[in-house]
């Protein structure tokens, strides 16, 4: 049976893995691995993962924001879309405008055709949610690109 860290310590790991995301591509790599490997030790824990979802989906989203801009898009994506489940298992649907925001900023690099539909649900989403900064916020991006 091999150690599963505590709160504390995948908390710790995670500020690390975020400050390497700040340097060069090398230091980028070394965040992913941290990140994999917390994920790792939530997914191998006793404890079902949606019982830790905030740590999970915020270690989640920095992963697949960090693999978009090593235009990793289909792990980005793949992430994204676990993340996405995920949320709904815990019953968080307040976090699925963000999460659906994040996948159409990685359909726009990839696919443009399907990022306006994307960026519409995620606008329908966060107006339901009440989520009224970050509609504003994704409401004035989808302008500015005109999306």
């Amino acid at each position: 049976m091999s150690y599963r860290l505590t709160h504390s310590e995948n908390i710790i790991l995670n500020r690390i893995a975020n400050l390497y995301s700040e340097g060069s591509t090398e230091e980028k790599e070394v965040a992913i691995l941290l990140w994999e490997r917390i994920l790792s030790n939530y997914e191998n824990s006793d404890l079902n993962p949606v019982y830790n979802i905030r740590d999970w989906e915020l270690i989640a989203g920095n992963m697949a924001g960090v693999l978009t801009e090593l235009e990793r898009t289909e792990e980005a994506f793949a992430w994204n879309r676990k993340r996405m489940v995920m949320i709904l298992e815990a019953g968080k649907g307040n976090e699925l405008g963000r999460a659906v925001t994040t996948m159409a900023c990685i359909k726009e690099l990839t696919c443009k055709k399907e990022s306006p539909m994307l960026f519409h649900q995620a606008l329908n989403i966060l107006k339901l949610m009440k989520m009224r900064y970050r509609y504003q916020a994704v409401k004035e991006y989808v302008e500015e690109k005109n999306v």
